[in-house]
């Protein structure tokens, strides 16, 4: 990770270190880990963390977004390909169009893999849809070249952004992963409604279905009635920087 890098953070954000933690993601029928979601924290001075969100956002107003998913993304590889706990799991990564776009993150993302010794078959890429793509047909190409590489593609956060239908006619996917707040809805009317659609569309088109923001084994049952395979939350462990 770049000396750099990590003084520029910590000018926004005060003496600290980057630090990735991870969080399960389960088969849901066999209640057992498949692979890990790396998520940035900021670990200070004071041992106080600082949440991926918050972290962004400082970010964001710093201008450092594009070298945050870098360093953030080089971290992560570096601990998963050393940690016992990883053994057999896929690791996903969260990027953003314009980390796609314009900060070379697809580009770099092989280099990185290969220098940390991860085999980029186990590496999930989970698109957020936090804002719109600048050039959909561009995006598409470059997640082709990942997926020629072996990396599989996953729309995150699906619903609640600015993917929706459009992602799934115009990107090459191989996953999509139910937002949380549609999960912590159930089992209301409106929310079984969706994720069944969800559901339906994944099964159709042949994408592995995760849900995230499991917290209760009823809604844990119901989506895996509705033919989720996948998911992750509370009620399977929260993001720790290491796992026994």
């Amino acid at each position: 990770m770049s000396d750099l890098v990590l003084h520029a953070l910590s000018e926004v954000l005060g003496p600290g270190t980057l630090e990735p933690h991870f969080q399960p993601i389960v088969s849901l029928q066999e209640g057992t880990p498949a692979g890990v979601e790396a998520l940035a924290r900021w670990r200070g001075s004071d041992d106080v963390i600082t949440s991926a969100s918050a972290l962004r956002t400082a970010a964001d107003r710093a201008g450092l977004r594009a070298p945050l998913a870098a360093a953030m993304t080089q971290a992560a590889l570096a601990v998963f390909s050393t940690s016992a706990w990883a053994a057999g799991l896929t690791l996903s990564l969260n990027a953003t169009a314009s980390d796609l776009e314009e900060g070379g993150f697809g580009r770099n993302l092989p280099t990185w893999a290969n220098a940390a010794g991860v085999p980029l078959e186990r590496v999930w890429l989970e698109l957020t849809e936090e804002e719109r793509p600048r050039d959909m047909a561009e995006l598409a190409k470059t997640l082709n070249s990942l997926r020629r590489l072996g990396v599989r593609v996953a729309a995150d956060d699906f619903g609640t952004g600015y993917a929706g239908l459009s992602w799934l006619l115009s990107l090459p996917l191989d996953g999509v992963k139910l937002d949380a707040s549609f999960t912590e809805a159930l089992p209301a009317t409106t929310a079984t409604a969706v994720a069944q659609a969800v559901a339906g569309l994944g099964a159709a088109l042949n994408l592995r279905l995760t849900a995230e923001g499991i917290e209760t084994e009823q809604q844990r049952a119901l989506l895996m009635s509705y033919g989720f395979g996948f998911g992750q939350g509370r009620l399977f462990g929260m993001p720790q920087a290491t796992w026994s």
